[in-house]
């Protein structure tokens, strides 16, 4: 019985860890936009839909990382020269403005709160109330 009791004890905390977030999309605090599906995230970020609700946005992309890593997986589908290309391709078509790269979380929230529509990516150990939130991946 005791035996039992550990294992589903163990299969819970492992169902939790696994149904937690990575990551977050977010927002200036005050920004107008409401909560994505997975969908238009990743359009967004792809540099297909460089408006959302009639307001111009600004993709804000961190360099390199983890936390990049599975964003593109778990939210893109793209990763690496697939990836780049794709962006090309908008940029060059005058479809998309040029995304802006920054080092890490802090350096977005920082970009997203001082630019007007920006968007940007961060883990979700770095969400706190000074931006607002629009998809938990």
């Amino acid at each position: 019985m005791k035996a039992k009791l550990n294992v589903s004890a163990g299969l819970l905390l492992v169902t939790l860890a696994t149904s937690a977030s990575a990551g977050v999309i977010v927002v200036a605090k005050d920004s107008p936009l409401q909560a994505f599906e997975s969908e238009q995230a990743r359009r967004v970020f792809l540099g297909q839909q460089p408006f959302v609700s009639g307001h111009t946005v600004t993709v804000v992309y961190q360099k390199e990382g983890e936390i990049r890593t599975t964003f593109e997986e778990k939210v893109v589908g793209e990763t690496g020269t697939n990836l780049s290309s794709l962006w090309f391709r908008q940029i060059f078509s005058g479809r998309s403005r040029p995304l802006v790269e920054v080092s890490n979380d802090s350096d977005v929230k920082a970009r997203i709160s001082s630019t007007v529509g920006a968007i940007g990516f961060i883990s979700d150990n770095a969400f706190d109330g000074s931006v607002k939130a629009l998809y938990r991946y």
